[in-house]
């Protein structure tokens, strides 16, 4: 048996995305951008039983964009010469580099012919068109459902390409959703991208209590529009299915918040309610964390709370010899299979003492009253806003007055400047007004003597009017008007 020779091979052009172009007569065409940097690719292969040799060229329907040709570690601006094996390939690539200067439609036809004979070639061709050609592309994760256990949040991942030649604003919305879930984003979205740009966002979504275990044909839509800076839009839409978890999932409340003025010893009574907002049944434990002082009874384990179900407990709170505020925590557990997700609950109980209300004042007639402790405490930030509001009122009012002016009465005005009152306060009269020696002369000893006689005559009257000043006064008040139940005294010459 004779094997022929056979002489074949295969030429495939693919875009600058990887996408295939076709066949030269319907080869699709790619849009561009001004200085835009492109690579077209060609996978050349010999499908003979013998080595061939090849000749490519490439042929720009526009000279002045540059162009080169590169297969392995050849390289020319418009042709090679290849030399392929039997069975063997080889990828080559165009590299085009778009002026900055073409205008908006310009066009650039590439034509790329390869040859083994005049008679037996392949022609590839392509056109680059200079526009703005928005496309977007949006996935939902590879599995297509999210998983969302109740009484938590459950994730879905998204992907998002710009596989358009211009960048994008990005807009975010959700389609409708069954009453009760709540849907958002995990982390704000991004608000533009870039052209060949991907990345990814996180969406969110609660359920409400007692939603089914399993997959629901409810889903979720997230559309997103994409828009140019001259206003071309591009929506796209991707579903998301929605899996629901086993789930145990408490809900605790209490009819009684606030437990105040409890005396010692006294006890009082509340009841908490505990639900099952989940899709299974399980186990309940209850723990309290009670302060020092006080004393809790009335809660113990439930064996099996359905799905759905509630149970009503009464409990008492005793203060056992507590003398302040404080806050009691109930915390109920669940417990159930292996698969199953648990979601504890907890309430608060705010609790206080009656002597916190024995020591008298306006608060504890308030309290005594019946007043709300957060009441009083409102009224207390009430009263001290008032005081420093007057304290700062009083200070601006009293803004520019002198310690020394605030004691001047009325018609003290006449004592002038505060620099000319302190310097006559300080003025004690000069040495020769000075009464004082420091020694006692012969002649004082004898008129001392003399004035201690019984025989010493009554000394005259003093003259009609005030008497004189003493020493040492600011000469303000020694020139100050004499009383008006007194005589003047007319001096000579007046």
């Amino acid at each position: 048996m004779t094997v022929n020779q056979l002489q074949a091979f295969s030429v495939d052009l693919y875009s600058s995305e990887g996408t295939p172009v076709g066949s030269s007569g319907n080869a699709l065409d790619e849009a561009v951008s001004n200085d835009q940097e492109l690579n077209l690719t060609l996978d050349v292969k010999n499908l003979g039983n013998v080595n061939i040799s090849l000749s490519m060229q490439v042929t720009p329907e526009r000279s002045d964009w540059p162009l080169g040709l590169f297969c392995g570690s050849q390289q020319h601006a418009r042709t090679l010469q290849l030399e392929l094996p039997a069975g063997g390939d080889i990828d080559c690539r165009i590299q085009v580099h778009v002026p900055a200067n073409v205008a908006d439609g310009d066009a650039n036809e590439i034509n790329v012919r390869t040859q083994l004979s005049m008679s037996n070639f392949i022609q590839n061709r392509t056109a680059l068109i200079v526009e703005q050609r928005p496309d977007l592309i949006l996935a939902p994760p590879e599995s297509g459902l999210m998983q969302v256990d109740l009484g938590g949040s459950g994730y879905a991942e998204f992907s998002y390409t710009n596989i358009g030649n211009v960048p994008l604003l990005l807009e975010w919305e959700f389609g409708s959703v069954p009453e009760g879930w709540q849907v958002g984003f995990r982390t704000a979205p991004d608000d533009a991208v870039g052209m060949h740009r991907s990345d990814t966002l996180q969406i969110s979504l609660e359920l409400p209590a007692g939603t089914p275990a399993g997959i629901h044909s409810e889903t979720v839509t997230l559309l997103v529009t994409g828009s140019t800076s001259e206003g071309v839009e591009v929506v796209r839409t991707a579903t998301v299915g929605v899996e629901v978890g086993q789930s145990a999932w408490l809900l605790l409340s209490s009819d009684m918040t606030e437990f105040e003025r409890l005396a010692n010893g006294e006890i009082r009574t509340g009841n908490l309610t505990v639900t099952n907002g989940g899709n299974v049944a399980c186990m309940v434990d209850f723990s309290v964390d009670t302060p020092e002082g006080w004393s809790f009874r009335g809660l113990g384990t439930i064996q099996s709370l359905g799905a759905g179900q509630s149970e009503t407990y009464e409990y008492s709170l005793e203060n056992a010899g507590a003398t302040s505020a404080s806050t009691l925590t109930i915390l109920a557990t669940p417990s159930s299979g292996a698969e199953v997700s648990l979601t504890n609950a907890s309430v608060e109980i705010r609790v206080s003492s009656a002597s916190l209300a024995s020591d008298g004042g306006l608060f504890s007639i308030l309290d005594a009253a019946g007043v709300p402790g957060w009441v009083v405490g409102l009224f207390a930030l009430g009263l001290l806003g008032v005081l420093v509001v007057g304290v700062l009122i009083l200070r601006r009012t009293g803004e520019g007055i002198d310690a020394g002016e605030e004691i001047i009465g009325s018609g003290g005005g006449t004592l002038g400047s505060v620099e000319q009152r302190r310097e006559a306060a300080l003025d004690t009269g000069t040495p020769a007004d000075d009464l004082v020696s420091g020694s006692v002369s012969e002649e004082e000893i004898a008129a001392a003597i003399a004035e201690s006689t019984a025989g010493k005559l009554l000394a005259a009257p003093p003259p009609p009017g005030r008497a004189p000043p003493p020493t040492g006064l600011p000469p303000s008040l020694t020139n100050a008007p004499p009383p008006s139940d007194s005589t003047p005294v007319r001096k000579d010459g007046q």
